[in-house]
């Protein structure tokens, strides 16, 4: 069935000068996604939600926002009336309470001092958890709490859509985590968000659909689910490193006769990971579904390990993989993006 889409951008194109900050994008966000806008820093991300937001004109191309084209100014006008936004770090008044500036941002965003924008603001404090701090001075608040009353003042005019670019920007792991949740609580209220991060780990637990970008130039959008799909596999230890070796060779003798195995490799050990740093561990490029067929073939050798774990796919390994810390060849990565977001659409994770 095919999806709405709330946002997209065709042939977007931006230069400062004689540098292309933004290259012919092409993004397709869907109604109810919890989209990814990722790539490293400089990557053109925010000059796209700028141009997104009417900040920035573009040098060239269109953008359709909630039905609304860029170049219907007054259309485009009162679609931006119903999109919530954070840029940048949120400037606040550090005197004043939390509420306070609430009422402020509402008088600036010219909402009616009465009583029913009072209650919004009751509403929106609630709803990002602040309620029970509203009356504190926003000097008192941490950085998390900080950026959830930036998001509180981008939900005051009840918005379909709100972006968010660089949400966990100078947050502790206790913040992150807070903005993280707060995001896929955003989208079970029905609330489409884009998300603009680098750091690909975090935008991997909560986003449905991503699109991947470098130097101005999309590499790859889709579903999370089907970027990923193949990439998950079954990582294996051995009380012995010389188990994990003899593991491999059993495996590769097989794999020509084995369809569902594509490969096997011996892999040290991270640090942070679950087995000993520098320990030899088997990875296994298979579904986990054949875990139980992959340590029938090695007992059949008198092989055992001592334990099977799945390995899940990283949105951050994907994208190395697909950059290989070079701008990608034109030719090849159009075909690419062309077949990828071919198969994602219509589809959410």
């Amino acid at each position: 069935m095919q999806q709405e889409a709330i946002l997209r951008t065709e042939h977007l194109t931006k230069r400062f000068g004689t540098r292309t900050a933004v290259d012919d994008l092409a993004l397709e966000v869907f109604r109810g996604d919890v989209f990814g806008l990722l790539g490293p820093n400089g990557s053109g991300k925010t000059t796209t939600i700028r141009m997104v937001l009417g900040l920035l004109q573009p040098n060239h191309g269109s953008i359709t926002l909630l039905d609304q084209r860029s170049s219907d100014k007054h259309g485009y006008l009162q679609a931006l009336r119903r999109t919530g936004s954070i840029v940048e770090q949120p400037t606040f008044y550090p005197f004043l309470s939390g509420r306070e500036n609430l009422r402020g941002m509402a008088t600036f965003a010219g909402l009616a001092n009465n009583r029913m924008t009072h209650a919004r603001i009751d509403e929106v404090l609630e709803q990002v958890g602040l309620a029970e701090r509203a009356n504190d001075s926003y000097r008192k608040y941490s950085l998390g709490m900080k950026q959830r009353l930036g998001i509180a003042a981008a939900l005051l005019s009840q918005p379909e859509l709100i972006i968010l670019d660089e949400p966990t920007n100078g947050l502790d792991p206790a913040g992150v985590v807070e903005i993280r949740k707060f995001i896929g609580q955003l989208a079970q209220q029905g609330i489409t968000v884009i998300v603009s991060s680098h750091i690909l780990y975090e935008i991997q637990q909560v986003c449905s659909r991503v699109a991947i970008i470098k130097f101005g130039k999309l590499l790859v959008q889709g579903s999370v689910n089907e970027l990923l799909s193949d990439r998950e596999g079954i990582l294996l230890s051995f009380k012995y490193p010389d188990q994990a070796h003899k593991a491999e060779q059993v495996l590769r003798e097989v794999q020509a006769q084995t369809p569902w195995l594509k490969s096997a490799g011996c892999i040290q050990a991270e640090p942070g990971s679950w087995a000993p740093v520098g320990s030899t561990l088997l990875q296994v490029e298979a579904p986990i579904d054949y875990a139980m067929e992959i340590n029938a073939l090695l007992g059949e050798k008198g092989i055992y390990a001592a334990e099977i774990r799945r390995q899940e796919a990283s949105l951050e390994k994907f994208f190395l993989e697909l950059t290989e810390g070079q701008a990608p060849d034109s030719t090849q990565s159009s075909a690419h993006i062309q077949q990828l977001s071919t198969t994602g659409q219509g589809r959410n994770a």
